[in-house]
């Protein structure tokens, strides 16, 4: 399958998997260099897999033979995703693949943030005042507050 940043440079498509609307591609990956945050959504975890080897680390810096070494790690990483799902484990054998560069802080469906729970999806939902709201309003308050993160 091909996915819409295939094949193109990542200056171009560096905001595209940021501006998506999360209803629509509701699996995301949340990346940190320990200064900034990135939010970036994808219609499954297969598309996830492949952008977060293929091109997140550029967005850090990645390049070169440096890009090339790397993405042999991360596939062999992110190779049980597939069957594992979006595990805790998964994500570390991914942030230590990295060696600091960056790191995923969070993954998941867009229906684990409105959750809520611990961590991102936690503070998430503080920012966007959804504490004890109930399931539909809490959901309109995250998409509001991701509208107002999303790049323009």
């Amino acid at each position: 399958m091909m996915y819409g940043w295939e094949g193109k440079p990542f200056a171009q498509i560096e905001r595209l998997t940021r501006r998506r609307d999360p209803q629509r591609y509701p699996v995301a990956a949340v990346t940190s260099d320990g200064e900034s945050e990135v939010i970036e959504w994808f219609r499954n975890v297969a598309e996830l897999q492949q952008y977060l080897v293929r091109m997140e680390p550029q967005r850090w810096g990645v390049e070169g033979g440096t890009l090339i070494e790397l993405k042999t790690e991360l596939e062999r990483a992110l190779t049980p995703l597939s069957v594992a799902g979006l595990a805790p484990a998964l994500r570390e054998a991914y942030n230590n693949a990295l060696d600091g560069r960056f790191r995923i802080i969070w993954w998941g469906t867009l229906e684990e943030l409105v959750e809520g729970g611990t961590g991102w999806p936690a503070s998430v939902l503080r920012a966007a005042g959804a504490e004890g709201l109930n399931d539909d309003d809490r959901r309109v308050r995250v998409l509001e507050w991701l509208a107002s993160h999303r790049p323009e």
